[in-house]
């Protein structure tokens, strides 16, 4: 999607081992897959930079440092085997992995298949959700595969599937694109997808909704519920240091109006809001929405840092005759706050209501605008 990856460019990207997701520096990937496919190819291949005609079928446990990986990180690489015999230490080797890396290869089309059949369905039986990255080795021998528009289409699907971080085509021969599967590997571990998406129904999670629907209200300083030109553009700011252009802004709102069949003229809507992070992960832009995230001081679980939320120490060492107030601007924002809550007007808010809730009323509020704007033309179009 164009537009997402230069208009909406949300976030410079920091070094993997800048990112506040994770403070480990060492990630654990596990490679299963079958016979023949090339995991140990591909492992050689990494470390020693050319290409072994000859390796053992099941490489020994290895470590690549930050000098192999280009960031300031350590892999621990565990190889498997594919043997059925083997199967109850592949699964252990798996439960303690951070990353599952799948190996497929062009030659093999079974071993797509596999992933459907074996591994992701292997992997709701054990609830893991640990992050996969597919590797399609052999890219070198693409253009053998019998049937070449079936083999991408299965690769199509699987690559859509939720668990699925991202899928590489690769070569272990030809060493093409063997340094970005392992890069890929270290973002699946930092950027995972499963606290955003269900593993099972590839739907948003209650708790990224939930932050999105904070992140939302944050941005909509006016509190009328769309964000307006200048709310896009300093979101763009906030995450990226530059503010978009007006062209910039109506590509954008262009881009989420057209998914949500509706118009985006009077600003973008929380559903459309919704719908511009659904479009970064089905490109497979999860590090953008963590970049997103990350701004607004969100951790891997989706709950604020204690960075983010550190009191001052002046409230915790203030003498016993000394109190702490509200200054007039914080008390202005609650009541803001409080009134854009205030649906009735009454001066107290209602019981509490879930998120489902909310976010009904928020599509509601938008079909009311859609409705007003529609009997609005109308009308117009009555009087001309």
């Amino acid at each position: 999607v164009p537009v997402i990856g230069s208009v909406m460019n949300i976030c410079i990207r920091a070094p993997l081992s800048a990112s506040p997701l994770r403070e480990r520096r060492r990630v654990r990937v596990v490679l299963v897959g079958d016979r023949g496919c090339g995991r140990s190819s591909l492992v050689a291949s990494l470390l020693h930079e050319r290409f072994h005609a000859k390796v053992p079928a099941v490489l020994k446990a290895v470590s690549a440092g930050p000098d192999q990986t280009g960031h300031n990180l350590s892999l621990d690489i565990v190889d498997t085997s594919s043997s059925i015999s083997e199967r109850k230490a592949t699964i252990k080797q798996m439960c303690s992995a951070d990353v599952i890396l799948i190996v497929c290869s062009f030659d093999n089309e079974r071993s797509l298949l596999q992933c459907e059949e074996l591994w992701f369905p292997l992997m709701t039986q054990l609830e893991l959700d640990t992050p996969v990255v597919v590797a399609v080795n052999k890219s070198d021998l693409r253009h053998s595969t019998a049937n070449n528009s079936l083999f991408a289409e299965r690769a199509r699907r699987i690559g859509n599937h939720p668990r699925v971080y991202s899928m590489v085509e690769c070569s272990a021969k030809s060493l093409a694109f063997v340094p970005q599967l392992f890069i890929s590997v270290q973002e699946a571990f930092f950027f995972p997808r499963s606290p955003l998406v269900d593993i099972v129904t590839g739907e948003p999670t209650a708790e990224f909704l939930q932050a999105l629907n904070r992140v939302f209200r944050l941005l909509d300083c006016d509190h009328d519920d769309v964000l307006n030109d200048d709310e896009l553009s300093s979101f763009q700011e906030r995450c990226s240091g530059q503010r978009l252009g007006a062209e910039q802004i109506q590509a954008v709102k262009q881009l989420v109006a057209s998914q949500c069949n509706e118009s985006a003229e009077g600003g973008v809507t929380f559903t459309m809001f919704c719908q511009l992070m659904d479009i970064l992960l089905q490109t497979r832009q999860i590090d953008s929405v963590w970049d997103i995230l990350t701004q607004f001081g969100y951790g891997a679980n989706l709950l604020l840092r204690d960075d983010y939320v550190s009191y001052p120490s002046a409230l915790g060492d203030r003498a016993f005759d000394q109190s702490c107030e509200l200054t007039p601007r914080a008390v202005g924002f609650l009541t803001r706050l409080f009134r854009q809550f205030d649906r009735d007007h009454d001066g107290g808010l209602s019981n509490a209501i879930t998120l489902q809730q909310q976010q009904q009323q928020h599509m509601q509020l938008d079909l009311d605008k859609s409705d007003s704007n529609n009997s609005n033309n109308n009308s117009n179009n009555n009087n001309s």
